[in-house]
């Protein structure tokens, strides 16, 4: 589940460390833009959909690094709907359903380690 978080976590952002961190977005149509962002070895590519004054996440979104793709998600006007995860040689997707339950796991696995450091 930590691998998953963190990859998940890589997909939607990028690292806050980086030095070459870079953005290329390329209006494709009247509400739709390709996006690529490049940090290092590592490179994200996808789409946004203009939703009123801001844009958000939107199609199929890839995460390479060194040419390897590590994960690939889909997300519907800003929201992850699936995620597959590519890790030794193996694939696992997660459905909208699971990528909620894996945040909920981790919120109450901080909560719980918040109440026991405060009891201590």
């Amino acid at each position: 589940m930590k691998n998953f978080i963190t990859i998940l976590l890589l997909l939607v952002s990028t690292s806050i460390f980086a030095q070459t961190r870079t953005t290329e977005i390329t209006q494709t149509s009247e509400n739709l833009y390709d996006v690529v962002i490049k940090d290092g070895t590592i490179k994200q590519t996808g789409q946004y959909i203009k939703v009123e004054d801001r844009l958000e996440a939107h199609g199929d979104w890839t995460l390479f690094s060194d040419r390897t793709v590590l994960t690939r998600g889909v997300f519907n006007r800003g929201e992850l709907v699936q995620i597959t995860v590519y890790q030794d040689g193996e694939r696992k997707t997660y459905t909208k359903t699971e990528i909620e339950l894996n945040r909920l796991k981790a919120k109450i696995y901080r909560l719980e380690n918040m109440l026991l450091s405060s009891n201590e």
